[in-house]
């Protein structure tokens, strides 16, 4: 996970989007996440984010951050 946060770069719908909208629609997820207890709207999101990855050609490192904090996830759940 050390290239995390690198520029990937492409030809997708998503890499020539404004940037001003990728902040918001980032921004717009996070505060979503953060405002609801609803599991069918975090599972929502969870998908949406993927399927982004997807878009962007960039699935293998979406599917390997989910893998990476679901583990944390599971962790925690079992410290809890």
């Amino acid at each position: 996970m050390t290239d995390l946060f690198q520029y990937v770069p492409g030809n997708t719908p998503l890499h020539r989007m404004n940037p001003i909208t990728k902040i918001l629609l980032t921004l717009s997820v996070c505060i979503a996440a953060f405002l609801t207890d609803n599991l069918f709207v975090l599972l929502f999101l969870l998908v949406f984010d993927l399927m982004i990855g997807v878009v962007a050609g960039a699935a293998r490192k979406a599917f390997s951050i989910f893998r990476g904090l679901f583990k944390v996830s599971l962790f925690l759940f079992v410290l809890q």
